[in-house]
């Protein structure tokens, strides 16, 4: 009978141990039908799994940069995350997965400002275009994580090869990198064109009152060879910019005239004709013919 007794007592015992284990683990977790939440008091799971059909969560949490990350299997809040231990269960949520770059082309002349969106995409959190082994890494700067979904920075193209790159993301505390195969495209220049309209200011020229100033935009850098005729279709004026300087730069251009000849003669009252010939890869093009007119005083 005492034994029965001791028995009855012991269960008792153990029931009241069980109910206030039950209490304190759902004190500190907490699920959701569609996702579990994981809130900041929960430092150890003592070692056993929670699983659902979304996740396995196994073992230990990591105490992190506070944040709140949602993904349609689970949400982790607060200042803690999960950590794997174990096989059959890991953790994505060091990993930044990339979807998209905005744009995701530019032209090897010029510098971009891009915004790459994805997920846990952390705050300190660097990004890179890839390419093959013989391709410089580009690097970006000034850098900008909103949130976690998307980021901020600027690639300068100037001079690299033409072709594909992966978008490479790195959360640098983490070590983990997320990568969009062929994301990005450097492009060559291509044909050299005037954007919009060439001008000369003002128009006509007085000579007595200063230089015209000749306003023209590149959307490429290139030689440029400035050639002026009169009306009897002779050249009278000409003038070769090298790539890169004002006259042969991408963007605005704004080249002086004087109405000084290249014989260095006063040209006088009439009006000429201003052809704009570019000279790139070997090939030259005529871009854009102008009037410009001469009033002597």
């Amino acid at each position: 009978m005492s034994v029965l007794r001791n028995s009855a007592r012991h269960f008792k015992a153990f029931l009241l141990a069980f109910a206030f284990l039950l209490f304190a683990f759902n004190f500190a977790f907490a699920a959701t039908s569609e996702s579990y939440v994981i809130s900041a008091e929960v430092i150890d799971l003592g070692g056993d799994s929670a699983a659902s059909t979304h996740y396995q969560l196994t073992s230990k949490l990591r105490e992190v940069v506070p944040q709140v990350t949602t993904s349609s299997g689970y949400t982790l809040e607060g200042r803690f995350m999960g950590v794997v231990y174990g096989t059959g269960a890991f953790s994505t949520f060091e990993t930044p997965v990339i979807t998209s770059i905005t744009p995701n082309q530019g032209y090897n002349t010029a510098s971009y400002e891009v915004v790459i969106r994805g997920w846990n995409i952390s705050s300190d959190a660097i990004a890179s275009l890839t390419g093959s082994l013989s391709q410089p890494t580009i690097y970006g700067t000034n850098i900008t994580v909103e949130t976690s979904t998307s980021m901020e920075c600027k690639f300068d193209l100037t001079n690299a090869d033409p072709g594909k790159r992966n978008v490479l993301v790195t959360n640098t505390g983490y070590g983990k990198n997320g990568s969009l195969a062929g994301g990005f495209t450097v492009k060559g220049p291509g044909k050299v064109e005037i954007v919009g309209t060439p001008v000369n200011d003002p128009n006509p020229v007085i000579p007595s009152a200063g230089p015209t100033q000749i306003k023209y935009t590149l959307n490429t850098s290139a030689t440029i060879t400035l050639y002026l005729f009169n009306q009897k279709g002779e050249l009278i004026w000409q003038k070769t910019i090298p790539s890169g300087q004002n006259g042969g730069s991408a963007g605005n251009n704004s080249v002086p005239w004087n109405a000084i000849s290249s014989f260095n003669e006063e040209v006088p009252t009439g009006v000429y004709l201003l052809s704009i010939v570019s000279r790139s890869d070997g090939a030259t093009r005529e871009l854009r013919r102008m009037k410009i007119a001469v009033l002597r005083r």
